[in-house]
């Protein structure tokens, strides 16, 4: 069985949007937490990014959700890095994708947070999360002065930083071989 997973379907999803939470959050909690842990099941995401919402969703819910997951984990994992942030479409205005931006990146903080919880953060990662930090304080409301390009700028330093950050992470927790 095949899931088309649109950001729209996500956000429908009925205990998200009742708890407040944005698909862009939970993908980025998801990023997160898969960054520390590739082990990570989708229900250990589900039951902590929503909480007692979880047992609320359908089963095509969790389908959906499961699909997700896998479907990141395995993005994550390639070579080619063909990884992406799960964000509005371009036909959503840019206020809209600025604020799931932050909402991306406030998730995927608290998603290593959670899953790092007091460790230390190897090579790069420190800057690159100050970095994500200060994105996850956008503010939606744009001056003219923005731009799509702008938005695009950050959307790409964004994705390629989770990347940095999971080879990062990886590098860390990868047995040392003796030679």
């Amino acid at each position: 069985m095949t899931f088309e997973i649109s950001y729209q379907t996500l956000e429908e999803i009925a205990p998200c949007s009742e708890a407040g939470h944005s698909a862009a959050e939970l993908h980025g909690t998801l990023t997160g937490m898969l960054c520390v842990d590739r082990r990570l099941t989708s229900e250990q995401w589900i039951s902590h990014a929503l909480g007692d919402e979880a047992d609320d969703l359908s089963s095509a819910d969790v389908q959906l959700l499961d699909a997700l997951c896998d479907l990141t984990r395995s993005l994550l994992a390639n070579d080619e890095y063909p990884f992406d942030l799960f964000l509005p479409d371009e036909d959503s205005s840019l206020s809209i994708r600025t604020e799931a931006l932050a909402e991306w990146c406030q998730g995927f903080l608290y998603g290593l947070g959670y899953a790092m919880g007091d460790a230390e953060w190897p090579g790069d990662c420190t800057e690159l999360l100050q970095d994500i930090q200060q994105i996850s304080r956008l503010d939606p409301e744009l001056s003219p002065d923005d731009t799509e390009e702008a938005y695009s700028e950050l959307h790409e330093f964004v994705r390629v930083g989770v990347l940095v950050i999971r080879t990062e992470l990886s590098r860390e927790t990868e047995p040392h071989r003796l030679h």
